[in-house]
This record gives C-alpha cells, structure tokens and sequence, in this order.
C-alpha cells in the first residue's frame, strides 16, 4: 500500500511537467471582423528549436496548434495577399508579443488581423523609349540609425522583364521609394545594358535626398511608377593609399566605397582595382557628381582578458567629378590614438556596484557625413571606474553609454578640463584623462497620439531621435 501511494503520488507530480499546451485563435481582416481561410499559422519556441507544423485556419479564420511543450514562443501567420505577421504587431516590421506557455496550458482567444499587402509596379526603358532588361528594382523605406542619422533601405526587389516592366508586390502598407540600378549581377556580362546607365530614383534623380515618395494604402496597386534612364558620360577616380605611420601602403586589402556627399547614397561604380605592392586604386565607370571616397581596414585586434575584437581603420576624403578623370588622389590612413579615463557616479556610490556591469561599454562614435556608416571605438568599465578606448582615429565624436536601455546615462564629460558632453574633438593623444560621471536620475516621456479628428490612434511607434 505504501509502495502503490508512493508511486501514484510520483506520478501525479511529473504529469504537469510532461503535459502539453495549445494555442488557438481567429484570423481577421483588418478593421473588420471577417475570416480569413487558409492562413498558415506557425509556433516559433524561442530558444530556436524546431517549430510547429504549420496550421491552416478554416472557413471561420480559426485555427489550433496542439502539443507544443512549455516555452515561450513566438507566433508567425502568413498568406497569400497578406502582409506577414507576427503576433502582437501593430504595424508592419514592429515589435511582436512572446507567448510563454506552461505545461498544459490552453491559449485561446487570440486574434491577428492581418494587413492586405499592396504593390507597386511600372516600366523602365531607355531615352529612344526601348524597354531595359534585367534592371535591378528596390523598394525602399527610410530608417534611422540611433545616431539620428536617416537613410532608405531596401524592402524587396523585382527585376524588370523583355519589356522593361516590373511588380514589386506582397508590400505592406507604408510610404516607399523606388531606385532603379543597372548593375544587377550577371546583366552586363550578357550585354544587355549599356554601362553607362546609373542608378536612378524615381522620377529621375541621381540620390534619395530629391526622390519621390510613394504613399501605399492596404491592399492597393500603386502602377505607372516609370522611370527612363539615360546614358551619362562615366569617369575613372585613380589615387593611392599609404598608412601615415609607415609611409607605406597597409599589409591588408582595404575596402573602397564612394557615397554621394548631399545624401550620403552609396555609388556602385563599374569596377575596382587595387594594387597592395604600392597602394595605387581606381574607381571606375562613375558618374559626374560630388563624393566621400572611403577606404575602410578591417582588423582583428587581442584586448584585455584575451578578448578578440574587430577593429575598423577608415580614412575619407572629398572629391568633384565633373568632366574628366581624377588623379592622385592621397588617402593617408591616421595614427591611432589611446583614450583613459575613468567613470564616476553622481550619487557617490561605486561603479562596482553597477548591476551587470560587464556589459557596460564607453563608446565614441564618429561624427560621419549623412548616410556613411560611423566608426565606433569602445572599451568595457572596469569594476574601479577606469577603462582605456585604444585604436581611436582623429575625428569628431559622439560619447555614448552602453546599453542603452540601462537606468544611467552620461550626466558631465570633460577631456583635458574641457567639456565635451556635446562632442569629444580627438586630434593628438590627449594629456589628461577622460572624466565621465553618470547619472541616475532618468527622465521619461509621455503624450498622446491622436488624428485629425483629435482621436487617440493606437498601434503608432513613438522614437525619440538625437538633434546632435
């Protein structure tokens, strides 16, 4: 008897822990309170292991996944004339809503309403009116990097056919911009397109800074989104590049990039050629306009406890192009430069006491040129305050505090007695430290988002974009 009881009561124990959960829900339109059929609905766990098998809703939009264990999970719906979706979005690309599920628990109730997605379509040719074939199409959207700094990225892409049309669809809702380039991989090798056409944005405009938006409302068709591309005489940049320490052309193969110096647009350019025995290049096939040309060296540096990093060395310089080839041009890699300092906290108490202080991080990040990506230089906080940011380049720079969403922030900066909270100006090795003192005394905001009937409006991201 005493066995018997032992045994039931182990039993009824493990039960929980081995029971499975289910989740149910509907799947509507929009704005409405109409089924959707055949939406395939997956369960993602979060630790990546494998996911559900992918469940269609019925005639009713309902649908149920069964014998998931426990876990937290993310939820995907997904169909045909539909934006995809993850639970918990408000808008597309937005954050999502984590399930997290408990031995035999049953979900339900739970409801997407999904987007129908639209499309944007057109036709490129040449100036006589001849359709292009084989040109690359980019939808493209604006984001902000955390620096403030705004640029457009592509979305999804098409490629124009023996027509010269295209249709870029399954979009959702949102305001876009189309770019047509010529340099789509395998076209020029055929012949198919004059080298000589550049990239475009529509209505006609060499950089994004002067495209056109495009409004696309749920589920519409946005066509007539043409473009003509005309041939432009192309140039060669030719100039060399030398390490300002050794005089010398660096031990490893930069990467060169050229960006448009009013919108920071990079330029696919024709052709590359670098010769390391004496650290000559060339840019070729590059339209008339005013450039950043960039060389970036990507390295791999040993830091403090071991830790292996990568270290990025860049020099940039200004170049006009109008009529003819540039020569000698000089790209002098700078020094690099070491930056101690130490950390202090307004309140007095120890920056030991920091919870999960390891993954602190001081950081400079450069001040670039719109649409250039920055150079970071960073260093972890010792447990007594000091850190050492080593391989810096001279350069205009931002101080930032990592993480981010930490409970403190960078209160008072000052470098060789100077105050460099809104900057930190960095040309020789300083003679002083760098005093940091962080704060504690976060602020936050709040408001309301209404339209133009004064109504709260809701699934709407708020950011709060730097002015510097």
């Amino acid at each position: 008897m005493y066995i018997t009881a032992t045994i039931a009561l182990a039993l009824l124990l493990q039960a929980p822990a081995s029971a499975k959960a289910s989740i149910e829900g509907r799947a509507v339109r929009a704005g409405t309170s109409d089924p959707i059929a055949r939406v395939e609905v997956i369960a993602r766990p979060a630790d990546g292991s494998r996911a559900s098998q992918p469940v269609a809703t019925d005639a009713q939009g309902h649908f149920a996944i069964e014998n998931l264990d426990p876990g937290l999970y993310s939820l995907e719906a997904d169909r045909n004339g539909f934006g995809p979706q993850r639970y918990g979005q408000r808008k597309p690309r937005g954050p999502a809503t984590e399930l997290n599920l408990a031995a035999g628990q049953e979900l339900k109730d739970l409801v997407f309403r999904l987007i129908p997605a639209g499309a944007v379509s057109g036709r490129i040719t040449d100036e006589t009116g001849e359709p292009l074939l084989g040109i690359n199409i980019g939808i493209e959207e604006t984001v902000y990097w955390d620096s403030g700094a705004r640029r457009l990225q592509a979305v999804k892409t098409a490629t124009t056919d023996d027509r010269g049309e295209y249709r870029v669809f399954m979009l959702p809702p949102g305001r876009y911009y189309m770019k047509a380039a010529p340099f789509f991989a395998g076209v020029l090798e055929k012949g198919l397109i004059n080298p000589n056409y550049v990239a475009t944005y529509y209505p006609g405009v060499p950089d994004s800074a002067n495209a056109a938006a495009i409004d696309l409302d749920p589920g519409a068709e946005v066509g007539g989104i043409d473009l003509v591309l005309r041939r432009q005489q192309l140039f060669s940049i030719h100039g060399r590049l030398v390490d300002s320490r050794t005089g010398k052309p660096p031990d490893l193969p930069p990467a060169f990039e050229l960006h448009r110096r009013d919108s920071g647009d990079q330029v696919l350019v024709g052709g590359r050629d670098y010769n390391p025995a004496d650290g000559t290049f060339a840019l070729l096939n590059v339209p008339p306009g005013t450039y950043w040309i960039v060389a970036r060296l990507y390295m791999m540096r040993v830091e403090e406890q071991n830790r292996l990093r990568g270290v990025t060395r860049i020099v940039r310089t200004p170049v006009d192009l109008s009529t003819s080839d540039i020569s000698n041009v000089l790209l002098q890699l700078p020094p690099e430069i070491s930056i101690a300092g130490r950390i202090s906290m307004d309140d007095g108490s120890a920056v030991a006491n920091l919870q999960d202080l390891g993954q602190y991080r001081l950081s400079l990040r450069m001040k670039e040129p719109p649409g250039l990506a920055s150079s970071t230089f960073e260093a972890p906080i010792r447990p007594d305050g000091t850190f050492l940011i080593e391989n810096v380049q001279p350069g205009d720079y931002n101080l930032w505090l990592y993480p981010p969403q930490s409970k403190h922030y960078i209160k008072a900066a000052r470098l060789d007695g100077r105050d460099v909270l809104s900057g930190v100006q960095v040309s020789a090795a300083p003679s002083e430290g760098l005093d940091v003192l962080l704060g504690s005394d976060t602020a936050h905001i709040e408001g309301t988002i209404v339209d133009s009937d004064h109504k709260p409006v809701t699934g709407v991201e708020v950011v709060l974009i730097p002015c510097t």
